[in-house]
């Protein structure tokens, strides 16, 4: 179990500090420059299209779609000073979401990569982000309950590019729990969130979930 953890914490820093202070492509295809060149309003978080060796990275630490978000990418403006990342979890039983991790603050820059891996059967997170600046804060909560074994579970992660406007909630990524059989009515996406009654039919929906905001880390 050592040996993966260290595999995935070290795939993660690979792929993640070579996008500090540096221009990528976006999975559209579009520049990655200073958020000032693209003019006010023009703030977003996009899914990034990785190299051949990066996918094979991933392929090699076993992060699939269902244990981790991918390798994010956002842009800013000056107003954005950090990120609040959080795990939240829906309760088919009771229809409400609650907070079940710690709540982790980072500073962010204009442009910058994000990731976040489950591990541990889903009952650790980690949480890494760059700030564009050869920067990179990472934090951890091993206290998560673990992905049920007998339940069905599907996940989704975010697909194109998402408009980012400060203080408002983004679902990241989401891993669904269903009874064995019971095909749930609809497949869930990250903009269901956090629309309870679109996930009626799963036992429970955990979600990564990025805050931007005006407030320094």
């Amino acid at each position: 179990m050592k040996k993966k953890l260290f595999v995935i914490i070290t795939v993660a820093v690979m792929l993640l500090l070579p996008a500090c202070g540096s221009s990528k492509s976006s999975s559209s295809g579009g520049s990655t420059d200073s958020a000032a060149n693209e003019g006010p309003g023009m703030m977003e978080i996009m899914l990034k299209d990785m190299t051949a060796g990066e996918e094979d990275l991933m392929e090699i630490a076993g992060l699939d779609q269902e244990v981790t978000t991918g390798l994010l990418q956002y842009k800013v403006d000056d107003t954005v000073k950090s990120a609040h990342v959080k795990i939240m979890e829906y309760s088919g039983d009771t229809g409400k979401w609650k907070e079940i991790s710690d709540s982790f603050q980072m500073k962010t820059g204009k442009t910058g990569e994000i990731m976040v891996i489950y591990s541990n059967g889903g009952k650790t997170v980690r949480v890494a982000l760059t700030d564009g600046e050869n920067s990179m804060a990472a934090n951890i909560d091993p206290g998560l309950r673990k992905f049920s074994g007998d339940k069905d579970i599907s996940s989704a992660q975010l697909k194109g590019k998402k408009p980012i406007k400060l203080h408002e909630e983004i679902a990241l990524h989401m891993v669904a729990e269903s009874e064995p059989g019971k095909e749930p009515d609809l497949i869930i996406g990250v903009g269901d969130y956090p629309d309870g009654k679109a996930l009626k039919d799963y036992t429970s929906v955990r979600a990564v979930v990025i805050e931007f905001s005006d407030e320094k880390a």
